[in-house]
């Protein structure tokens, strides 16, 4: 018996413990968050899809891959294009009298928005959205961001500093609400797999408008890291030099 009771325990203590250490659980505690905030982690990935894909590539002929990749692009080139031959007056004359620059942030703000609005239906399979609730919410959405910049011009000043970056948070506020206004409160019940499909989307798309006021900032530092910093440690190199020259004599 008390052999039994040995090999029990030998067994036992050769077992892995379950318990993990501090540093090891907040680890995976990082590593799960981290990968919560990826966004294509949020879609589902499958062998299946993958043979799909390998079958898409072995069955289109490279003349389609070429006007895909050529085409694609086309109707945003167009439309910077046009937007760039609205001309413009000079900010000083005022924001009333700049009516064309408002034009075309409304441009902007139509084609921008509905590119992550007609996602939805990927996100939230089980809830069909027809084509006249997107546009109503995307109408809805523009012309409210739009009239903000235009109140915030008439108080802060024309040109609005930093405006779409600014935008970018109330844009965040306007989706939300005027989506519950149009597509009703199914999307926003507690609990319900609508609403987890719908936080999903939410996230991906403030992922998109968070990526706007960050491009501000890191266009910031690689121009200062770019041309600035060295433009300043080449200067501090002459004025080194120029002070120190006398030792050399």
């Amino acid at each position: 018996m008390e052999g039994q009771l040995e090999a029990i325990e030998a067994v036992s203590s050769r077992r892995p413990s379950n318990s993990t250490s501090p540093r090891t659980s907040s680890w995976k505690r990082l590593e799960k968050n981290w990968s919560q905030l990826q966004v294509g982690h949020h879609g589902s990935y499958s062998v299946e899809r993958l043979e799909l894909l390998h079958e898409y590539c072995q069955a289109t002929s490279f003349r389609r891959v070429l006007l895909v990749c050529l085409l694609t692009p086309a109707p945003a080139l167009l439309v910077a294009v046009v937007l760039e031959c609205l001309p413009l007056r000079s900010p000083s004359e005022g924001w009333a009298d700049n009516w064309l620059f408002w034009i075309r942030v409304g441009v902007m703000l139509m084609f921008i928005i509905p590119v992550g609005a007609w996602q939805l239906n990927l996100f939230v399979p089980d809830h069909n959205i027809s084509k006249y609730q997107q546009f109503n919410a995307n109408l809805l959405v523009c012309v409210a961001q739009l009239g903000t910049f235009i109140i915030a011009a008439m108080i802060v000043g024309f040109p609005v500093p930093f405006m779409w970056q600014l935008g970018a948070i109330t844009i965040g506020i306007y989706i939300p609400v005027l989506t519950r206004l149009i597509y009703g409160p199914a999307l926003f019940t507690k609990g319900s797999i609508l609403q987890q499909h719908h936080k999903k989307f939410q996230d991906c798309f403030a992922i998109n408008l968070t990526l706007t006021g960050i491009h501000a900032v890191q266009a910031t530092l690689f121009s200062l890291t770019l041309f600035v910093l060295p433009y300043q440690l080449a200067h501090l190199g002459v004025d080194f030099t120029f002070h120190f020259q006398w030792l050399e004599e």
